[in-house]
């Protein structure tokens, strides 16, 4: 197959797949809430003291793991 052939098809098949993209991106609509419904959200975060200090670990513990573990 020559080239121009190959590129044609494969621009009528990237045309079909950006229209398949296209068409489902708007057709099937989708609401999350009905009308007349909201939603609200909380989020916090609590900062508390830790119970013991982090636990440096020794040059053995840090051997036996892996490179990208050693941080």
């Amino acid at each position: 197959m020559n080239a121009p052939v190959r590129y044609a098809i494969q621009a009528v098949l990237y045309g079909a797949f950006a229209a398949f993209v296209g068409y489902f991106s708007t057709a099937p609509t989708y609401d999350h809430l009905a009308p007349g419904e909201a939603l609200v959200r909380l989020s916090f975060s609590h900062a508390a003291q830790r119970k013991e200090p982090c636990r440096e670990r020794t040059p053995e513990e840090l051997a036996k793991l892996a490179p990208n573990m050693r941080a």
